[in-house]
């Protein structure tokens, strides 16, 4: 769901909530466009980094340093009332990058926080009232994820290879525990006890081709049946689980990277599909198609928003419904293009997304909103 909304502090002329019209939709898609809320100038030093809409007048938004300076900034914490931004106080000891945000309710949101020089490694909670350093994660371990249940719950995920720790949130206190034999990423749920991740493993230690499930007690590997992973009666190239999205215990849908890469390394044509789970059986939820798909999240209607980015870096937001129908929303006001590192989705299903330019570029960032 990933950075400096509010910052008028640091300098009123670098943000700006303004209304702006961005051009005519595509014939794929009925008339839309993107309204900027924020713009975050090409000299100011913060970046986008994760974003959670849990209306759409209530937006948290995190801003970060570049990462040759995290280890000494501490991310700051945005919040949008549909009419302006807010910075809200973190506490001055956490330093570094924001991970992962995840909410349980408006008034309980979890954000994994590290350091790329392993010095630091944390959790922050939101109360409703402020931001508190909720407990710190092993040192040395790589942050890979954050999962809010409600009701002031939440579990953390960090993890080396061969090893993955959790620590579960609860009431006040911290509960860790180790798992071995393989690295969880990405991991999402709806309860304490039915939780999915991506798993590496010594049989593929660097794209994951594990897709496991948690039911309170132990984890165990799920395999989609051939006939939802096939390629048309062909072998299928090598390919990789990219993203899970718990929309509920009976719905969950998993992004599936096809043509990750040949023998000799090189990368192939890439396609992308998303499997869906109805807690009985699995189903592809539409056709294939081509370049990879990220940040995926739930439309709350059955179907995913996501960010489809091709070879070149240029992305595009796309939505896939509940049938299977894709239907493509770009952005193309900017001619150097924008990527979009965070996307998100309100409970009345308007959708928020990030913009920064391509790596290796110095330009501005943005906060959207797609109006249709």
């Amino acid at each position: 769901m990933p950075s400096r909304a509010a910052v008028a502090a640091c300098a009123a002329s670098a943000l700006s909530a303004t209304v702006l019209a961005v051009p005519a939709a595509p014939a794929s898609a009925a008339p839309y466009r993107w309204t900027r809320l924020m713009r975050i100038g090409a000299d100011n030093p913060w970046f986008p980094a994760e974003i959670q809409a849990l209306g759409r007048n209530d937006i948290w938004l995190f801003t970060d340093a570049s990462q040759e300076a995290a280890e000494s900034v501490t991310p700051r914490a945005h919040h949008w009332n549909g009419a302006s931004w807010t910075e809200f106080p973190v506490p001055s000891r956490v330093k570094g990058l924001i991970g992962q945000i995840s909410a349980g309710s408006a008034k309980d949101i979890w954000a994994e926080v590290w350091s790329p020089d392993s010095s630091y490694e944390g959790v922050l909670h939101w109360n409703g009232k402020a931001w508190s350093e909720a407990g710190r994660l092993s040192s040395g371990l790589i942050t890979t994820g954050i999962v809010a249940f409600g009701k002031g719950r939440a579990r953390a995920f960090s993890s080396e290879p061969g090893r993955t720790e959790t620590v579960t949130f609860r009431d006040g206190s911290a509960t860790r525990k180790t798992w071995r034999g393989r690295e969880l990423l990405a991991p999402a749920g709806t309860a304490p006890n039915d939780v999915w991740a991506l798993g590496l493993s010594k049989r593929s230690p660097v794209f994951p081709r594990e897709l496991q499930r948690f039911d309170g007690t132990k984890w165990r590997e799920v395999v989609p049946p051939a006939s939802v992973l096939a390629c048309g009666g062909k072998k299928c190239p090598p390919s990789s689980y990219g993203s899970i999205v718990a929309a509920s215990k009976k719905s969950v849908f998993v992004t599936y990277d096809l043509s990750v890469e040949s023998a000799n390394g090189e990368p192939l044509k890439p396609r992308w599909r998303v499997l869906h789970w109805n807690g009985k059986a699995w189903k592809r939820l539409g056709k294939d198609h081509r370049y990879w798909l990220h940040s995926a999240v739930s439309d709350r209607a059955g179907g995913l928003w996501a960010v489809e980015q091709n070879p070149d870096g240029g992305s595009t937001v796309v939505h896939l419904d509940k049938k299977g129908k894709l239907t493509r929303y770009p952005y193309r006001a900017d001619p150097s293009g924008l990527r979009y590192p965070g996307l998100t989705v309100a409970k009345d299903g308007t959708v928020f997304a990030t913009a920064a330019p391509h790596y290796g570029s110095d330009g501005a960032r943005y906060v959207w909103r797609l109006d249709r």
